[in-house]
């Protein structure tokens, strides 16, 4: 792990002089079908745009907070650095609005593709497990990216940047190279005392795809490389199941930046520092204040209320016992992390 005194000067400067105030967020939707599925990935694209376009809000629901973008705003001229985006297990590109957001008016292009049977409204279990299936889905993305007649020549393509959180995070270390141990991966429910994450993650899997759903599953492409070289450069937080990636395929990683919610002991299903200790060019940080679910949109006033009669039984708008910080708090340091990484 390099460079760490540098990147932390690098945050103390650009949380002192960052400003979002001068770029309007434009954004594109649309959908492909990847050669990999059956069935179309509806995908996002936001960039620096001028004040037209019809403002549109995006990721709102009865639970979180929304954000709004210019819906087809004219580019602003230049061309940008592109960060492409890959959501949780049964989330959706729009809970990340906070960080699209500030990146926008950062200078950045964003990409994103609701992840097809791992996105809110289209989950099941055989989904969520299908982890190889994702690298996929971003690199497709990637390729129509290139040829996007709204949005191909403001990119820069040599500078990419592939950014996830929880499945997601699993998704862009796959793009890096990094590759899983399948035994570990068919067993991995049977493993006991790997902590609360794992146990609802795994009683999740079984209420949904029955007791049988790992022998449902082929695994025979969990196993291969879906690395992807246009990618410069990767940000996991929290990263899913990562207690089953092998070590030895992280030695040749690009540059990173390794995020684990919370400090102390971390859950093994989540724990990002093994892996930055293997990666020759990894900086790896815990974030105070935070839990696995810090990272998804603000909560609403009555979200607990309606979360605790649905019966979820995941903390989704709860901050750890004792934190001193809001969650839109640790969104701000997340954001100011995460642009100096980008910026180096």
């Amino acid at each position: 792990m390099k460079y760490v005194v540098k990147f932390f000067v690098s945050v103390i400067t650009l949380s002192s002089h960052f400003s979002t105030s001068a770029t309007e967020v434009g954004m594109i939707s649309d959908h492909f079908v990847p050669t990999h599925r059956s069935e179309a990935a509806n995908y996002f694209i936001w960039y620096p745009a001028i004040a037209d376009g019809k403002i549109v809000t995006y990721g709102d629901n009865p639970i979180m907070y929304g954000k709004q973008a210019r819906k087809n705003a004219t580019p602003q001229s230049g061309k940008f650095p592109l960060v492409v985006l890959s959501h949780g297990g049964g989330g959706n590109a729009g809970q990340l609005g906070w960080l699209t957001e500030a990146l926008v008016r950062a200078g950045y292009v964003v990409a994103a593709a609701n992840h097809p049977g791992s996105t809110t409204g289209n989950a099941s279990a055989k989904g969520i497990l299908s982890l190889w299936q994702r690298p996929q889905d971003i690199s497709q993305l990637l390729d129509r990216l290139g040829t996007h007649p709204s949005v191909s020549q403001k990119i820069d393509f040599a500078d990419i940047t592939a950014l996830g959180f929880s499945a997601g995070g699993y998704t862009v270390l796959s793009l890096a190279g990094a590759r899983p141990d399948v035994d570990k991966l068919i067993r991995y429910c049977e493993v006991s005392n790997k902590g609360k994450m794992t146990d609802n993650f795994c009683q999740l899997l079984f209420k949904t795809g029955g007791e049988d759903i790992f022998q449902q599953i082929d695994w025979q492409p969990a196993g291969k490389d879906y690395r992807d070289k246009r990618i410069n450069k990767i940000i996991a937080i929290d990263p899913g199941v990562s207690d089953a990636i092998r070590l030895e395929t992280l030695k040749k990683m690009p540059e990173a930046l390794l995020i684990n919610l919370g400090e102390g002991d971390i859950q093994s299903v989540v724990d990002a520092k093994p892996l930055a200790k293997k990666m020759p060019k990894a900086i790896y940080q815990q974030i105070a204040d935070a839990n696995h679910f810090s990272f998804l949109a603000l909560c609403k006033p009555n979200a607990k209320a309606i979360l605790a009669e649905e019966g979820e039984g995941d903390p989704l708008c709860d901050s750890p016992t004792g934190a001193q910080r809001s969650r839109q708090q640790v969104h701000q340091q997340l954001i100011d992390i995460i642009l100096a990484f980008l910026k180096r």
